[in-house]
């Protein structure tokens, strides 16, 4: 009777392990899945406009699908602060990716953006091929410096608003990369921004892993300043102590942004990027709307 009651229980435990790892293994698939069709969209744009088809136009400084215009939100409050002036159509152009930032969080960092994949790609190159030698300094998300971002985005807006330059075009990872795409299929040649951006790929590999997002991205940091209480998170489960044998803190070492999952004082900084769901064996940590957390987090 007990062996029956044990094999039963073993049965519905191996059950739920297969389901947890499917679940686990969705996230970064269904992840890895959009950044690629995001990138094959922008391949696509320009191929479609080189013979005729012009329903889809723009990169990801702006896009326009049919009558819908999108547009960086913050690539809208340079022309605003550069033109001292408010044009009605360009303010709605920015209403979709606001209301996504808003109610997601900056999940456009973590599961469209074309720098944040290419990114992943070097990270994940690093790993393979010096797996015995850690060469990264330790740059963590939330220490004192990172005020170096919001100094660049706060800095940049104002050398806006005094000098009217479009600064931010110029240091916009994913509106380069998709606009030199549409350069090099509609001319055939690429500007000297690839060779800033393969410099910054090169860079991430031998010190800084995902340094331009966690330092220099003006755009990420913009999108971060979007969270509210309301915003989708991850947050850890306080029952869980994560003493377990299999666990190892495998969630702050598979964050490539290296914040750790469990201090609410850094997961504001988080682009529910999921990865630490995925790594976690114990479930300890969900998608929630709950506020508290994050209040804290922001209040640190």
């Amino acid at each position: 009777m007990f062996r029956e009651s044990d094999r039963s229980m073993s049965a519905a435990q191996t059950r739920e392990e297969r389901l947890d790892k499917r679940r686990k293994i969705s996230l970064t698939l269904w992840r890895r899945l959009v950044q690629i069709a995001t990138l094959a969209f922008f391949v696509g744009v320009p191929l479609l406009n080189l013979y005729g088809v012009n329903a889809i136009t723009g990169t990801l400084y702006s896009v326009a699908v049919g009558s819908l215009t999108m547009s960086d939100p913050l690539v809208v409050i340079q022309h605003v602060l550069a033109a001292k002036e408010l044009y009605v159509p360009l303010l709605l152009s920015v209403a979709l990716p606001v209301v996504l930032a808003v109610a997601l969080g900056p999940v456009f960092c973590s599961w469209m953006c074309p720098q944040g994949f290419m990114s992943e790609l070097i990270e994940f190159l690093h790993q393979r091929l010096m797996p015995s030698r850690n060469t990264h300094l330790a740059v963590r998300s939330g220490a004192g410096w990172i005020r170096v971002k919001w100094g660049i985005l706060v800095g940049g807006l104002i050398a806006v608003a005094l000098f009217s330059l479009p600064l931010f075009n110029y240091i916009s990872a994913p509106g380069i990369i998709t606009t030199q795409l549409a350069s090099g299929i509609f001319l055939g040649t690429v500007g000297i921004e690839l060779v800033v951006i393969a410099a910054v790929l090169v860079f991430e590999f031998f010190w800084i892993r995902r340094g331009w997002c966690k330092v220099v991205c003006p755009i990420g940091a913009a999108l971060i300043a979007m969270k509210s209480p309301l915003t989708l998170r991850i947050e850890h489960n306080e029952q869980h102590k994560c003493n377990t044998s299999a666990c190892k803190v495998a969630c702050v070492t598979s964050c490539q942004l290296d914040i750790d999952p469990r201090n609410a004082k850094a997961m504001w900084l988080c682009t529910n990027c999921a990865a630490c769901v995925d790594a976690c064996p114990d479930s300890a940590l969900l998608f929630t709307l709950s506020s508290t957390r994050f209040a804290a987090g922001r209040r640190a």
